[in-house]
This record gives C-alpha cells, sequence and structure tokens, in this order.
C-alpha cells in the first residue's frame, strides 16, 4: 500500500505534464494549419513538421508483438489473433504477404519449441531454443523493416528469411 501511495503522485504529474504537453502540440498544430491556409503569414514561411517516420499499420503492430514476446510472453499469441482477424482485410495488399509470414513464424515457432522444449530433456533442445529464438526475432525485425517502407514479403511461406 505504501508503494502505491509513493507512485500514484508520480503517475498524477506525470499525467498532468503529458496533458500539458498535448495542449501545447495542438496550439502548434492549429497555428500551422492556419498558416498554410493563408491566415497567418508569419507560419507560411516554416516548413510543415516533420512526421516520426514511423507507421503503426497491421504488418508493424504484428512485428512489433512478436518481439515485444520475448519480454512479455502473451504479445505473441495475440499477435497470430490479430493476424488471423486482419487476413481478410488485407486481401490483395502488400500487408497479405506479411500476415501469412507472421502466422507462418507463430506455426512454425510453436512447432519448433515443442520439439525443443520435448529434446531439452537430453538436453539437445536447449541449443534448438535458442537457434529458434533467434530466428524469430530475425524474421519479426526483418518483417518490421519490410512493413515500414510499404513492400511486400517476397515469399511468405519461406522457413528461411
Amino acid at each position: 500500500m505504501k508503494l502505491f501511495q509513493k507512485i500514484l503522485p508520480l503517475v498524477i504529474v506525470s499525467a498532468a505534464a503529458w496533458t500539458k504537453q498535448q495542449e501545447q502540440d495542438c496550439r502548434f498544430y492549429s497555428v500551422l494549419c492556419a498558416g498554410i491556409k493563408g491566415k497567418n503569414k508569419m507560419t507560411d514561411q516554416s516548413p510543415p513538421p516533420a512526421s516520426s517516420g514511423f507507421d503503426m499499420n497491421k504488418a508493424t503492430i504484428i512485428s512489433l508483438l512478436y518481439i515485444a514476446g520475448f519480454i512479455v510472453g502473451i504479445t505473441g499469441l495475440v499477435g497470430v489473433i490479430l493476424a488471423f482477424v486482419w487476413k481478410d482485410e488485407v486481401a490483395g495488399t502488400w500487408e497479405e504477404s506479411h500476415l501469412q509470414f507472421h502466422i507462418m513464424t507463430f506455426v512454425i515457432g510453436l512447432i519448433g519449441s515443442v520439439i525443443g522444449a520435448i529434446l531439452s530433456i537430453i538436453l539437445i533442445g536447449i541449443p534448438l531454443l535458442i537457434a529458434l529464438a533467434i530466428w524469430v526475432l530475425v524474421r519479426s525485425i526483418l518483417a518490421l523493416l519490410k512493413a515500414q517502407k510499404h513492400e511486400p514479403i517476397d515469399d511468405p511461406k519461406t522457413w528461411l528469411f
């Protein structure tokens, strides 16, 4: 209970500071938008704000969930469920290959982890599980990079990268 009493004020102060920053950002962007429309000549000369460059599309979300699965655990399962749910929505787009790639990654990873867990009794499974974790991580990072470029996966059914 004492820990909660110490943390609660910090959370409230952080939330208040975040809210204040959001209000300032909204005021800045409204002035900027007014300037672009010609209402304020001072802001006509300033360039539009640079985007963060990080696109949160469906393929990116699933890649991030798979990567977070190494820390949280359950997010990999959430990622494959979302891949199955979104599969019909993205049919015919570049994201379709990503979702198929992620589903294959999960299925192969699940089968490999079961085999590795069984073989860990005789110590062969431990290196297999380490290699499998690296394999899933590399596939997820490569898919994330391609998703940011809006590029499809070349061969989503491959076992490699």
